[in-house]
């Protein structure tokens, strides 16, 4: 049986670990632990009916890039804490998931059948896109998790053809998880409450591209492709890595219609939408 795919917004660093009302930790009080989404992310598995033991996680988080897709091959993991600027015991948080190299090699194997070059690497850590979340949907770390970086030139098309590819892998009781952010403008995020045109425009082009049921598989793969005609698109994404997990995901789901398990909008531009593919 097919398991589901899901796109999660993954919020701001480590914010779901902190409380809003501690001293210097104000800024992340709309998605801090006590938050909405924390709450959400907590209960994912239920809210998403996502299985408590797949074979493995398979993470496409926006925070790695590499020059060729790249999957981790490892057998266990350490934590990239790559964010600045948070309190102290932030960067002590700890998650002692495995890896799954047999699971990589069947990634690595997909890739290369669809015509795309596809390395390892065995030392890279897991970044917050990866550990940040699945900390709170799979808190025992009993799930191997396996990550795929995004290839560098960020070409939709090619992001799309790896998900297609990946596709396969749901069949064989891998949890495909897209982690990025529905919008990602980090230069206007504030606490005004005041939500940009922009703002709401885009998330509501993004959720119809992704939900919208009346579109046959060929025209959301077109929408997909076209989405930097969308006059937002840049208000939203000034850099695109975050938006990126999103096609990848859809494109592994066969292109067919998500459903919106999440959807709120903090620090008056940050939209924290996660998207569920069946």
């Amino acid at each position: 049986m097919a398991l589901p795919i899901v796109f999660l917004s993954h919020g701001g660093g480590p914010c779901w670990f902190m409380d809003g009302r501690d001293p210097g930790c104000s800024r992340v009080k709309e998605m801090d632990k006590n938050s909405g989404s924390a709450d959400f992310m907590r209960n994912l598995r239920l809210k998403a009916g996502l299985p408590r033991n797949p074979a493995a996680i398979l993470v496409v988080s926006a925070h790695w890039e590499a020059e060729e897709f790249t999957v981790q091959d490892s057998e266990s993991h350490s934590l990239l804490y790559d964010y600045t600027n948070f309190p102290e015991f932030t960067y002590r948080l700890q998650w002692p998931v495995h890896g799954q190299p047999k699971i990589a090699a069947r990634v690595r194997d997909v890739l290369t059948k669809a015509g795309l070059r596809c390395e390892a690497d065995s030392t890279r850590g897991l970044d917050h896109g990866v550990f940040v979340p699945l900390m709170l949907a799979y808190p025992e770390a009993d799930v191997p998790v396996v990550q795929l970086s995004l290839k560098r030139n960020l070409d939709i098309s090619e992001h799309l053809l790896a998900g297609e590819a990946l596709g396969a892998l749901r069949n064989e009781g891998v949890l495909i998880v897209g982690s990025g952010q529905t919008t990602h403008n980090l230069s206007v995020n504030n606490e005004s409450g005041v939500v940009p045109p922009w703002c709401r425009r885009f998330r509501d082009w993004f959720h119809d591209c992704l939900t919208n049921v009346a579109y046959s598989p060929a025209d959301r793969k077109r929408r997909l492709l076209e989405s930097e005609r969308e006059s937002t698109f840049y208000d939203a994404h000034p850099t695109i890595e975050h938006f990126m997990p999103a096609p990848v995901v859809c494109a592994a789901a066969g292109y067919a219609p998500g459903r919106i398990l999440n959807d709120e909008i903090v620090l008056s531009a940050m939209v924290m939408s996660s998207i569920l593919f069946e």
